[in-house]
């Protein structure tokens, strides 16, 4: 069973691997960097190994694994902080607890997910 984010209505496993939208480029570059090329700086692409993309794949996998059974609580703040690129400030408005209430569920969550992969 797939538990549901609070924040939207999309599965745990599909928001935790959802592509993110580049950013934009940042204001504090020099006039003459902002013409060139963003793609300038972009490594070359090779194509994909086999090997590496199921590699890839079941890495994923076990990671949905162990977060599903973590609890809600700690699925949420991890969502929040890795996916949703939310500050410990910014989860501690949303979750009504203090800063370091949220840095203790990040680093619990954390170590549990950590021994969930582990026991595999």
């Amino acid at each position: 069973m797939e538990t549901s984010c609070k924040t939207t209505s999309m599965p745990l496993s599909l928001i935790i691997f959802s592509p993110r939208t580049p950013s934009s480029p940042s204001p504090s570059k020099s006039p003459a960097t902002q013409g060139r090329s963003l793609l300038a700086n972009e490594p070359k692409k090779r194509s994909a190994d086999p090997f590496e993309l199921l590699a890839a794949m079941d890495d994923r996998d076990r990671l949905v694994k162990a977060m599903t059974q973590l609890p809600e609580r700690l699925q949420l703040v991890l969502q929040l902080f890795f996916v949703e690129e939310l500050n410990l400030t910014e989860i501690s408005q949303l979750l009504d607890v203090s800063v370091p209430r949220v840095h203790q569920l990040r680093s619990q969550a954390l170590g549990k997910l950590k021994q969930l992969l582990e026991a595999e």
